[in-house]
C-alpha cells in the first residue's frame, strides 16, 4: 500500500518517506489505499481495504496507533473522515466504525464502536454538526440498483430527522444507479455524483448527480427534480467518481469515460451551477477531458486557494498516480509515477 506526498509545485515531498513515498505492507497478499485524510496535528490516516493506517508528518507510522501503527475496522474499507475532536470515522462492509485517537474502538460510537446499514456504502462525508453522512446503493426487489443515502447521529443510531427513518434511495434510471461520492454544501444539503445506467438491458452509463435537502428529500431547485444525468460521450460509458463543492456552491464531479470527443477514453471534469445546469465558464459547456489515453480520475478536493485537485491514475496500466490542478478554468497535468514495475 502506498502514500505519496508532493509539494506545491508538483515535485515529490523529499521530507516525506524515501523522496515523497511511503510504502507499508499490511500483511495481505494484495491491498491499496482506498482513501485519507489528515488530522489537526498534521498526522495522516490512511485506510486500505484492510487496515486503517496512522502516519506521522514524516511518513513514519505512528507507533502510538492501534499495533505499531496499525488498527483493524470493517474489512475492505472504502472512505475516511476525521472528526474536530480527531476521532476516525471509517466505512466499508456494509458499516460505519469510529476509532479513538489510539485506534481502538469507540465504545460511545453504535454497537462497541461499529454500526451497521442496510446501504453498501462508497462516499462518507461529516457534516458541521458532526452528523455523518454515507452514500452508495441499495438492491430492489427487481434487482435493479438505486442511489442510496443514510445520516447517523454522533452516536452512530440513525437520524430520524433525515427522510423519516434516517435513510432515502432515489432511483434515476431504469437498472442500475450507483453513488460513489458524497458532498455537504455550506448550506447543509447533500450533494451526491456517481452513475445512471440509461438502458433496462446492457450497459451505456452516464454521470449523475442528486442534490437532497437537509431533511432527506429532494431539491426540486436542482434540475427541476433534484436529479441531472450527463452524457459526456455519445456512444460510450461515462463515470463520475469524485465530487466537490466550491464556495460559489458550484458543483465539480470528476471521473472518466471510455470515449471522449477524441474516440479514446480519459478522465472527466464536469461543473454544474447551483440551480444544476452545466457552467459554460468551464470548458464553454461545462465539460472538460483529459488529454492522456486511459487517465481515470477517482477523488477531488479544493485547495484553500480555490485551486481543483483531481487524482487517480496515468493509464491503462495503472502503475502511475495521476493529479490534475486546475488554475481558475485552465487545466494543468501534472503526471507522476508513484511505483514502476517490471511486470
Amino acid at each position: 500500500m502506498a502514500v505519496v506526498r508532493y509539494n506545491p509545485d508538483g515535485s515529490q515531498d523529499a521530507t516525506f518517506g524515501a523522496s515523497g513515498v511511503v510504502t507499508t505492507s499490511t500483511g495481505t497478499t494484495s491491498d491499496q489505499g482506498m482513501g485519507v485524510a489528515i488530522q489537526t496535528d498534521n498526522k495522516i490516516v490512511v485506510v486500505s481495504r484492510s487496515k486503517v493506517m496512522r502516519y506521522n508528518p514524516d511518513g513514519t507510522l505512528d507507533v502510538g496507533f492501534g499495533a505499531g501503527g496499525m488498527a483493524t475496522a470493517t474489512g475492505f474499507n472504502k472512505a475516511v473522515v476525521i472528526q474536530p475532536d480527531n476521532k476516525i470515522v471509517v466505512v466499508g462492509s456494509g458499516r460505519i466504525v469510529r476509532l479513538n485517537l489510539d485506534g481502538s474502538l469507540d465504545g460511545a460510537f453504535g454497537s462497541s464502536g461499529m454500526t451497521t446499514t442496510p446501504i453498501a456504502i462508497n462516499g462518507l462525508a461529516l457534516q458541521s454538526d458532526h452528523k455523518i453522512v454515507v452514500a452508495g446503493y441499495s438492491q430492489t426487489p427487481e434487482d435493479t440498483y438505486v442511489f442510496a443515502v443514510a445520516r447517523y447521529s454522533e452516536n452512530g443510531t440513525l437520524d430520524t430527522t433525515f427522510s423519516g427513518d434516517g435513510k432515502v434511495t432515489t432511483a434515476i434510471g431504469p437498472s442500475w444507479d450507483w453513488v460513489y461520492s458524497v458532498a455537504i454544501q455550506a448550506d447543509g444539503k447533500i450533494v451526491v455524483a456517481g452513475i445512471s445506467n440509461t438502458r433496462v438491458t446492457g450497459y451505456d452509463y452516464d454521470v449523475a448527480v442528486v442534490r437532497y435537502n437537509s431533511d432527506g428529500s429532494l431539491d426540486i431547485s436542482f434540475g427541476g427534480d433534484g436529479t441531472i444525468t450527463t452524457p459526456f460521450s455519445a456512444d460510450g460509458n461515462d463515470w463520475g467518481h469524485g465530487v466537490a463543492i466550491q464556495e460559489n456552491q458550484k458543483i465539480l464531479v470528476a471521473g472518466f469515460t471510455d470515449r471522449a470527443p477524441t474516440g479514446e477514453g480519459s478522465y472527466i471534469v464536469g461543473r454544474y451551477n447551483p440551480d444544476g445546469t452545466l457552467d459554460s465558464g468551464l470548458s464553454g459547456d461545462g465539460k472538460a477531458y483529459g488529454p492522456k489515453h486511459g487517465a481515470f480520475a477517482y477523488a477531488m478536493a479544493l485547495q484553500a486557494d480555490g485551486k481543483i485537485i483531481v487524482a487517480g491514475n496515468g493509464g491503462f496500466d495503472f502503475l502511475d498516480v495521476m493529479v490534475v490542478r486546475f488554475e481558475g478554468d485552465v487545466m494543468r497535468d501534472i503526471f507522476l509515477p508513484l511505483l514502476q514495475r517490471e511486470n
